[in-house]
């Protein structure tokens, strides 16, 4: 018989890696919010070896333009990252009546999770490259955050080069659903409980929304959580030991 740890509410908050929280013109980032955030110069293509990330967000997109470099496409390249608030601020009074920015505390940047991605001389919203990484980032734990389709959800115009690290099993969940964070988590918050296979692993990923909840996690299995900035916490399990 499996042995069971019963964990609260509270104690999955803290161990929050704030990898699933959603950011977007109704939910702030949250404050005190600040992530692991490592140079990104040296690891991946930039014109601004400054720009800082998540640092297991960059990992990934390493290993992501690494594997584009594979088949012929050698010139990805960062072009935004991580933002404080104040450049916010600023990028949003410089395009102010245009639509183009987001307000000071509504932008992904600022949790360091969200990256602006180019290709070398072409649009990437209308090419080979750009339809690449919108065919093959969820591999690894990127979704593209704001697709044509999905503006009236999102309420973000459509952002071909914007690209926000979730993990797995999440960015693949979405992607092959073809959903957005905001309808993830509307169908996490409805099913409570839900079982993803990704590459020949089953994950459960459970959706708790009050502070009376508490989880039984099965003893000995990797597990990991995080707040939606919604009022809710997604803890994802790992079904193997």
């Amino acid at each position: 018989m499996d042995a069971f740890v019963h964990t609260a509410f509270t104690q999955l908050v803290a161990m929050s890696n704030d990898r699933l929280l959603l950011v977007n013109p109704i939910h702030a980032v949250p404050d005190n919010i600040i992530g692991d955030l490592v140079r990104i110069g040296g690891y991946v293509d930039t014109l601004d070896p400054e720009i800082l990330l998540d640092k297991d967000a960059l990992a990934s997109l390493r290993a992501m333009f690494n594997s584009a470099a594979n088949v012929g496409f050698t010139q990805f390249r960062v072009t935004q990252g991580f933002r404080t608030h104040e450049y916010q601020q600023n990028l949003y009074d410089q395009m102010a009546g245009t639509g183009q920015a987001a307000s000071p505390g509504h932008s992904e940047h600022q949790v360091g999770l969200a990256v602006d991605i180019s290709y070398h001389g072409v649009n990437i919203g209308n090419s080979v490259q750009g339809d690449w990484l919108m065919n093959n980032s969820y591999r690894y734990g990127f979704i593209l955050r704001y697709p044509q389709h999905k503006t009236h959800i999102t309420g973000v115009p459509f952002e071909p080069w914007h690209y926000r690290y979730v993990g797995q099993p999440h960015a693949y969940f979405m992607t092959h659903r073809d959903i957005v964070m905001e309808e993830y988590f509307d169908y996490l918050r409805a099913s409570r409980e839900t079982t993803i296979l990704f590459n020949g692993v089953e994950f459960t990923v459970f959706y708790l929304g009050s502070e009376d909840e508490v989880l039984k996690i099965p003893e000995g299995h990797h597990f990991w959580t995080s707040q939606n900035n919604m009022g809710g916490i997604i803890v994802t399990i790992e079904n193997s030991k």
